[in-house]
């Protein structure tokens, strides 16, 4: 089972003072120099209509989203 925000903090964990505190330590930070990875990865590729269009079709969307996070989604790949 997985821990919880509810639970980290229930447990009494001599650190875990506060909600925010287990918050903090389930959900760590990420790193600061993916987010310059990221941009240059947007920017450095070449993607086409044709590739957000193939990503709409085969991804599992309630409704369309934007030409953005299709190509954010594109530079983890």
């Amino acid at each position: 089972m997985s821990e919880s925000v509810t639970s980290l903090y229930a447990s009494e964990h001599p650190e875990i003072k506060s909600p925010d505190d287990a918050v903090k330590c389930l959900f760590k930070k990420p790193n600061h120099f993916q987010r310059h990875k990221i941009k240059d990865n947007l920017f450095d590729q070449e993607i086409t209509q044709e590739d957000l269009e193939i990503a709409v079709k085969y991804g599992r969307f309630s409704q369309r989203p934007s030409d953005l996070f299709l190509k954010v989604c594109f530079s983890f790949t």
